[in-house]
């Protein structure tokens, strides 16, 4: 089980990307698990260090990735503002190219590479929990 607590910082996704690296050799994930975790990690983290306000304390961010027998979880606390990207509104395609605008695909993206999603907000922090189950191995 691998842990890291991030700053509201920019510079904090390159650390993420470094430890995203490291568990995904220390828990052996497949290539193809590894992708959507990463996709959905960074693109939570990364959307709480843009959109989320600095309390006086500044912002920290929990990270937690477990293998729980055929899974992977990814525990993400923050202590923003609530956001229940289950209830929240996913982007809408554009009817046309001159119509379409770059980026919003967040919820969308996480959603499709989550196998599960669970949320909850609480008078301490928010907790995300996305999970993703490993495909099964033919040998």
């Amino acid at each position: 089980m691998g842990q890291l607590t991030l700053e509201q910082s920019d510079l904090e996704v390159e650390r993420l990307a470094k430890w995203l690296d490291e568990e995904e050799v220390a828990l052996a994930i497949p290539k193809r698990v590894a992708f959507a975790v990463r996709l959905c990690v960074e693109e939570v983290v990364s959307n709480l260090i843009r959109y989320t306000s600095k309390t006086s304390e500044g912002l920290k961010i929990r990270l937690e990735l477990t293998r729980q027998e055929t899974a992977l979880i990814a525990v993400i606390e923050d202590y923003g503002p609530p956001f229940d990207l289950r209830t929240a509104t996913a982007y809408s395609p554009a009817k046309d190219l001159e119509a379409a605008s770059v980026g919003g695909w967040g919820i969308h993206l996480i959603r499709s590479y989550a196998d599960e999603i669970v949320y909850q907000s609480g008078p301490s922090c928010n907790r995300l929990k996305l999970i993703f189950e490993e495909p099964d191995v033919v040998n």
